[in-house]
């Protein structure tokens, strides 16, 4: 009855748009950002943990959608073609 629960409060936080926390925004993280989007569209639960739900809502809309993986999309073009972006530069 004295007992006191105690559950894990890290909370994990990921680099937005990293959903596999590997450190760095790539085609991985929009595959998991598609896959997800097309999970929610049919019913289907995510998979995501919070922390994941949270990175991939790059515009903080609330919602992860297609905006959010074109974002994503456009983030990595850019970085990748040379030209440096962060996200405020896109949202």
């Amino acid at each position: 009855e004295q007992a006191t629960i105690h559950y894990n409060s890290i909370l994990e936080e990921l680099l937005l748009a990293d959903l596999d926390n590997s450190g760095s925004v790539d085609s991985t993280d929009v595959f998991y950002i598609l896959l997800g989007v097309a999970q929610n569209a049919v019913g289907m639960d995510s998979g995501w943990t919070p922390a994941q739900e949270k990175a991939a809502d790059i515009d903080g809309s609330g919602a992860v959608d297609s905006t959010d993986v074109f974002y994503v999309l456009l983030y990595i073009a850019r970085n990748s073609a040379g030209i440096p972006t962060t996200w405020e530069d896109i949202v």
